[in-house]
């Protein structure tokens, strides 16, 4: 009843991808309770009723906007870019999974595999991408079971608001962070050598 955004996860789901990363200022002796409902009543707050009844509008599953999100929150974003790059960057791509989805193409996440594994690498191995799991959109179609991380306000409304384009793949520099879009996969292919990947 507190948080009525909470009605449109699936049954089971957990409250990752709910727990909204922003700074919090509590007494030492609070209880963890109090921190999940400080985190929840700020993620209503930000993901507000603007924003969810957009997503109806466009015909999205809440849900589905909260996980893919949570990817571009992991996939696009560094200390080296500016907020403003961030952002941008973010719709880009989010354009790109949107079409992906629609096509019935894999979304080919880093991402969902560094959620698996459980660490974070500049370059994943075909093994690193073989590993069995419906978390894994390298083996997958569609968007894994549940979020992988709990997005911000910049990749929620990067899901909710993507910037149309006509790239189909995409990679981050391991060094700058700087995110290099292609057309085709030759010329992903030719981005990956000049970034060292």
């Amino acid at each position: 009843e507190k948080f009525p955004f909470l009605k449109l996860l699936p049954e089971g789901a957990s409250l990752e991808g709910f727990l909204f990363p922003d700074t919090y200022v509590f007494q030492l002796d609070a209880a963890p309770e109090d921190l999940v409902e400080s985190m929840l009543r700020n993620f209503g707050t930000r993901c507000d009723k603007n924003i969810r009844s957009e997503i109806e509008k466009q015909g999205k599953n809440f849900y589905d906007v909260i996980i893919l999100a949570s990817i571009l929150e992991r996939e696009i974003g560094t200390a080296h870019q500016t907020q403003e790059d961030i952002d941008r960057d973010r719709k880009m791509v989010s354009d790109i999974f949107w079409r992906r989805l629609s096509d019935g193409h894999r979304l080919e996440s880093d991402a969902t595999v560094a959620y698996i594994r459980g660490e974070t690498k500049v370059k994943h191995s075909i093994e690193d991408i073989s590993v069995d799991s419906p978390y894994n959109t390298y083996a997958h179609a569609g968007l894994p079971p549940g979020p992988i991380s709990n997005p911000g306000l910049s990749s929620i409304q990067a899901a909710v608001f993507p910037i149309p384009n006509t790239f189909y793949f995409f990679l981050n520099n391991p060094e700058t962070g700087k995110t290099f879009f292609a057309e085709t996969f030759e010329e992903h292919k030719a981005n990956k050598r000049k970034n060292g990947l």
